[in-house]
């Protein structure tokens, strides 16, 4: 897990969290498109942690980049979030075998590993814990929640206007109580494969709310991006 902040804003350890992502590869993070469609969040103001867990503590696992060197994104429509999806390219490769041997990147799916309706996942990131009161402050240790899959007709009901079956998956209770939450954005939704294998199958991109009942979350899909994000990393 891989988390951005805004340095110049001081405001907490690195500056002001910003967003989450996932690390693919030895030079690319997984990310929401929205996280960065402001001009304070233009790459050059942007610090990237890598291995984070506490964010107000100094912990010997975490590695601060101060400059990326591009970011990609894949028509990304601010108005209907659409393609909400980024790839932050580091401004060199990590070295999995030495000093960053504490870090390893998620797999990515595949095209026939897409979950089905009621598999559970975990979305991970440092976002509120509620929607509004005290739990709306930011915790400082990542906190993970395993959330069903649904199917495309029942996230169609809860987003006739928004929700695209072939570039989104969401997830939640009917009941509500569970979800991912402001601050969340471009963290993983992480599915575990019949073989044990856990991969990338969503990135956190809009809802409404915070774990509402019959409200659920609504991710990026990941594999149908795949051809997209090989041809940018060559990965």
């Amino acid at each position: 897990m891989a988390l951005f902040r805004i340095p110049k804003l001081k405001n907490g350890l690195y500056g002001e969290f910003m967003c989450g992502g996932t690390l693919i590869s030895d030079q690319y993070i997984l990310s929401a498109a929205h996280c960065f469609d402001s001009d304070d969040h233009r790459l050059g103001n942007v610090t990237i942690i890598l291995g984070e867990h506490n964010i107000e503590e100094r912990e010997s696992s975490t590695r601060v980049i101060r400059y990326a060197t591009n970011i990609y994104l894949n028509g990304y429509n601010k108005a209907d979030q659409s393609n909400d999806i980024a790839l932050v390219r580091l401004n060199r490769p990590l070295d999995f075998n030495g000093q960053h041997s504490h870090l390893q990147p998620i797999c990515l799916p595949t095209d026939d590993s897409i979950q089905s309706d009621g598999n559970s996942c975990m979305a991970t990131g440092w976002g509120k814990t509620e929607e509004t009161g005290d739990g709306g402050r930011t915790p400082s240790v990542l906190k993970e929640v395993r959330l069903p899959i649904r199917s495309n007709d029942y996230c169609r009901e809860r987003y006739p206007q928004d929700f695209r079956w072939n570039t989104n998956i969401c997830a939640g209770y009917d009941r509500g109580g569970r979800d991912a939450c402001q601050g969340d954005s471009g963290g993983p939704l992480n599915c575990q494969l019949n073989n044990g294998v856990w991969v990338i199958e969503g990135i956190t991109s809009y809802g409404r709310g915070c774990a509402r009942v019959d409200t659920p979350g609504v991710y990026t899909k990941v594999s149908a991006y795949l051809p997209w994000i090989k041809y940018v990393t060559g990965i």
